[in-house]
């Protein structure tokens, strides 16, 4: 895997879930009762401190892998 490959899973996870974010934001806007508090509970809360650990791994992930690449040269 080419370091560039992780720079990439990383901005399309990141922008994926900024979209998810927004797009739930406005479904609020019509949605927003009992029912939509649990699956935002359920669903989309749980999703922040995973995106943001995996993100933190592949960052690290990659600086990992520069290292090794620069060591090997």
């Amino acid at each position: 895997m080419h370091n560039g490959d992780l720079s990439i899973v990383s901005s399309t996870l990141s922008h994926s879930y900024r979209t998810l974010l927004a797009r739930w934001d406005d479904t609020l806007d019509v949605w927003n009762d009992p029912v939509s508090k649990r699956f935002e509970e359920k669903h989309i809360e749980p999703l922040e401190p995973d995106v943001t650990g995996f993100l933190k791994a592949v960052n690290r992930l990659s600086q990992i892998m520069t290292k090794a690449v620069e060591e090997c040269s």
